[in-house]
């Protein structure tokens, strides 16, 4: 499938295994924002959760699994980072619009691993 990143270690439960851009939302260069929604799908290409994610220049969200799922399908969690926990956020989006431009949603996904706002595995 393309334009996805195949965790290297799923999710454990229930086997999470890939993550993909599922919709560019908005490339706001003005405002210096990136919006996406973002797909995370186990087995079969079942969809587990289409988390939202803004990347600005100093601030990023990112996906990771919850720690302590607590219902049926609530396995991933966002969160935020800032310049303050990595110096590379402050030019987020910068890089995260160049690595767009030059190799569209691969590089994208690429970017936003090499941020660690997704888990490790491989882009293809």
């Amino acid at each position: 499938m393309p334009n996805t990143l195949t965790l290297a270690t799923p999710i454990a439960i229930p086997n999470l295994t890939r993550v993909r851009i599922d919709k560019l939302l908005d490339v706001d260069e003005s405002a210096g924002a990136l919006r996406l929604r973002l797909s995370v799908e186990g087995p079969g290409g079942r969809v587990y959760g289409s988390p939202f994610v803004q990347v600005t220049n100093g601030s990023a969200q990112g996906v990771r699994a919850k720690p302590s799922p607590s219902t049926f399908d609530d396995y991933v969690e966002t969160f935020t980072r800032t310049a303050a926990d990595d110096a590379a956020i402050a030019t987020a989006f910068d890089s995260c619009l160049a690595a767009y431009k030059g190799g569209g949603r691969n590089g994208l996904l690429s970017q936003l691993q090499t941020l660690g706002l997704l888990p490790a595995g491989t882009v293809s």
